[in-house]
C-alpha cells in the first residue's frame, strides 16, 4: 500500500483548499455496463471498481491500485443491517496493468473476493500488524483514498425488486446518444472530510451515479474530480463495444498522467516529493538535518537517506526513526501548514554526524563529518 495512492501536486503547498465534491449522473454509463458484463460475467459494481481503478493507475502512474473497499462483505441483500465481524474494509489490491480493460475486471473480481476474506481477522491484529508494517516501512495507513459502493444497499433499502433476466442489450448508437443526458454537477460535501479522495458509487442500474469526494481542493480540485469521474464514463462506453486497449486510454478518456518534476521519486510503490521529506526530518530532528535520495548499491532505485548532526535527545538512528514517525502520524503535533503529509515519508536510512555541515543540504559536505551511528533505526522485526 502506497503512503498515499492519489499523490499529487497541490496548486498551493501552504493553505487547506478546502472539501469539494461532484457527482456524475449518467445512463450511457448503466447501459454500457450490460455489455462489459455480458462479455465478463462480472458484477456491475466491478466493472466499475475496476475502471475507476484503471483510471486512477493510469493518472497517477501507480501499476497497482491499493486502497479500502469500505462496503467490503456487505454487497449482498441479506446482509445490509448486518453489524458483527464482517464490517470491515477490504483492502484491495488490484494490478490495472494489462494489456485490456477485460483482463482489469477479471482480476477486479478475484481481488474484491481475496480482499473480503482477509478482512476477517480481530481489529487488535489488524492494528498490530499495521503498526509494524507502517514502522518497518516508513509511512502511516490512513485512509486518504477508499472506494465504497452502496448501490445494492440502496436498492435493498428502497425494496427494488431484483432483476430476474437481463434486458437487451442498448446498441451503440443508443450509448453514444445517452452521453447527451450525461449531468456532471459540484453539490456541497455532506460534512467534514478527512479522506483526501473517496470515491461513492451510489447506483449501477439504469443510471451509473458516482460521488467523489476530496479534502484539500488545492490538490485535487474540481477539474480533477470531473476528468476522473468523465474519464471512467468514457472507458465504460468505449468497452461496451469490445475490449479496451488500455495504451490508447488517454485517446479513449481524454485523460492524460500526472506530469511530475524532478522532485518527486518513487520509492516502492509511493510517490514521493523529495522536498516534503526534507521537511519532515526538520520539523521531527531537534539537530540540523538533510533528506537525499542515493541510489542503492544493489538496485537502480532511490533509497531516502538523512543525515543529521546528533543532539537534542536524538543521537542513534532508532531515536531518529521514532521521531520521523510521530511526526508523519502527527501525534507530536507539529504539522505542515496544510496539514497533512500526503507526499511524504521517513526516511530508510540515518547517518547521524558528529556535527553538521556548514550547508546542511550539500550532501558531500555530510560524508566528510565523522559519523557517530549509523542504520535503518527499525527494530527487528518479531518472530
Amino acid at each position: 500500500m502506497p503512503q498515499c495512492l492519489y499523490a499529487v501536486p497541490s496548486a498551493d503547498p501552504g493553505r487547506d483548499g478546502g472539501v469539494v465534491s461532484a457527482w456524475l449522473w449518467s445512463r450511457a454509463g448503466a447501459l454500457a455496463l450490460s455489455h462489459v458484463t455480458a462479455r465478463t460475467s462480472a458484477s456491475r459494481q466491478s466493472v466499475v471498481f475496476a475502471a475507476l481503478c484503471t483510471m486512477i493507475g493510469w493518472r497517477t502512474g501507480h501499476d497497482t491500485c491499493v486502497l479500502p473497499v469500505i462496503s467490503s462483505n456487505r454487497y449482498q441483500r441479506n446482509l445490509r443491517e448486518y453489524m458483527g465481524t464482517l464490517v470491515q474494509d477490504g483492502i484491495t489490491s488490484l494490478n490495472v496493468r494489462a494489456p485490456g480493460f477485460d483482463e482489469v475486471v477479471r482480476r477486479a473480481v478475484a481481488a474484491v473476493l481475496r480482499a473480503n476474506h482477509s478482512s476477517l481477522i480481530t481489529v487488535e491484529a489488524l492494528a498490530r500488524a499495521t503498526e509494524d508494517a507502517e514502522h518497518r516501512r516508513g509511512i502511516v495507513r490512513e485512509r486518504y483514498c477508499t472506494f465504497n459502493d452502496i448501490s445494492e444497499y440502496i436498492m435493498a433499502a428502497a425494496d427494488s425488486p431484483a432483476a430476474e433476466s437481463s434486458p437487451p442489450l442498448a446498441s451503440m448508437a443508443e450509448i453514444r446518444h445517452a452521453r447527451d443526458e450525461t449531468r456532471f454537477a459540484q453539490l456541497p460535501a455532506p460534512g467534514a472530510e478527512e479522506t483526501l479522495l473517496k470515491l461513492l458509487v451510489q447506483q449501477v442500474e439504469s443510471e451509473l451515479i458516482i460521488n467523489a469526494t476530496a479534502r484539500d481542493a488545492n490538490r485535487v480540485p474540481l477539474g480533477e474530480l470531473e476528468a476522473l469521474l468523465r474519464g471512467t464514463e468514457s472507458l465504460l462506453v468505449a468497452a461496451a463495444s469490445g475490449d479496451v486497449p488500455l495504451s490508447e486510454l488517454g485517446a479513449v478518456t481524454g485523460v492524460q498522467p500526472i506530469a511530475r518534476g524532478p522532485g518527486w521519486l518513487r520509492v516502492g510503490p509511493s510517490w514521493i516529493e523529495l522536498a516534503q521529506v526534507q521537511r519532515l526530518v526538520e520539523d521531527a530532528l531537534p539537530a540540523p538535518a538533510a533528506a537525499f535520495a542515493i541510489r542503492g548499491a544493489v538496485t537502480a532505485e532511490p533509497e531516502l537517506v538523512a543525515y543529521l548532526a546528533a543532539g537534542g535527545g536524538v543521537g542513534t538512528p532508532e531515536q531518529a526513526h521514532a521521531a520521523c514517525m510521530a511526526t508523519l502520524a502527527g501525534t507530536r503535533g507539529v504539522a505542515p501548514p496544510d496539514g497533512i503529509r500526503y507526499t511524504a515519508m521517513a526516511p530508510g536510512r540515518y547517518v547521524v554526524c558528529a556535527r553538521a555541515p556548514a550547508d546542511v543540504r550539500d550532501l558531500a559536505g555530510w560524508q566528510r563529518q565523522a559519523v557517530v551511528a549509523e542504520g535503518d533505526g527499525r527494530r527487528p522485526t518479531p518472530r
